[in-house]
């Protein structure tokens, strides 16, 4: 009887040099590579225009959404929004962001991200940092892993939070604030503070109601790309979920599931003694759903 081994995913988290992600630097890093380029070039700092750590850190974000392979070979899907001439090079649009959003968790390059949105998202809707430090620490430990420090956890507990919310530190001025990507989709919030200090965090579940129809739609079928029918159960607890990632609650997702059916007349939605599905997903090509939407 031949014996399974299980892989281990390798964990990730640094790189950023304690940076949150920039707006623009996803397009900077993709045209940088597009041009040739790498990042442990003698002048990468020069052609980039920015500092040593930060080229670094542009290295570690466009590793995390996904826009760079695993091979160093540019991602074709990124390269079709990204390109000078493709649908939002600049991300002028808020759709970008829920993809940027989507594939940070997707790709699991940066662990952390993955962790936070589909696990520890599922233990608490209000937390402190020290809860969710202490979430993944436990959970490393668990699973074996040796090879990290608090402190690094602990800065990339950071990091993750200044790309979701504003910072109250006087070590990040407000220009750092307004540029971290993705600020604007209001995913994690400040709440109260505790009597000790403590600054309490908590994730936004809401309807969603800016988040586009049809990038729900490319998202729901790239996760289910091999089922025609999903039911709401799934779209709100499967790994990678929207109703996980973009913290939505039930009410935001079943409008999303009519809007689609009332949208494209091979959609059914269906509420089946409450069960609720939307079928006809297999006569559909993801692709083509992302590109009406940046046509429209």
């Amino acid at each position: 009887m031949s014996k399974v081994i299980e892989k281990k995913i390798k964990r990730t988290f640094s790189g950023h040099e304690t940076f949150s992600c920039r707006s623009y630097w996803p397009k900077k890093g993709y045209e940088f590579l597009n041009k040739g380029y790498k990042f442990n070039e003698i002048d990468a700092l020069v052609k980039l225009g920015v500092g040593k750590n930060m080229v670094s850190s542009i290295k570690h974000w466009v590793k995390s959404f996904g826009i760079v392979n695993n091979d160093g070979s540019l991602s074709s899907f990124w390269s079709v929004i990204l390109d000078n001439k493709g649908y939002d090079p600049y991300l002028e649009n808020k759709g970008t962001l829920w993809l940027l959003h989507y594939y940070i968790v997707k790709t699991n390059y940066a662990n952390l991200y993955n962790e936070v949105f589909n696990e520890f998202r599922k233990e608490k809707i209000e937390f402190v940092k020290s809860q969710l430090l202490k979430f993944i620490i436990s959970k490393l430990e668990i699973e074996g892993f040796k090879n990290f420090t608090i402190n690094t956890i602990d800065k990339d507990v950071n990091v993750l939070l200044r790309n979701y919310c504003f910072s109250n530190s006087i070590k990040h001025n407000l220009e750092d604030d307004l540029s971290s990507l993705l600020i604007e989709l209001e995913l994690i919030e400040k709440v109260d503070v505790t009597s000790s200090n403590e600054q309490y965090y908590a994730f936004n579940v809401t309807e969603r109601l800016d988040l586009p129809w049809q990038i729900f739609l490319y998202i729901v079928l790239d996760l289910f790309s091999e089922e025609t029918t999903v039911d709401l159960h799934s779209l709100e607890t499967k790994v990678n979920s929207p109703g996980l990632l973009f913290c939505m609650n039930k009410v935001g997702i079943i409008n999303k599931m009519q809007e689609i059916s009332v949208n494209i007349s091979d959609v059914v939605y269906k509420n089946d003694a409450g069960i609720i599905t939307v079928s006809g997903l297999d006569k559909l090509d993801k692709n083509k759903i992302l590109a009406e939407y940046y046509a429209a």
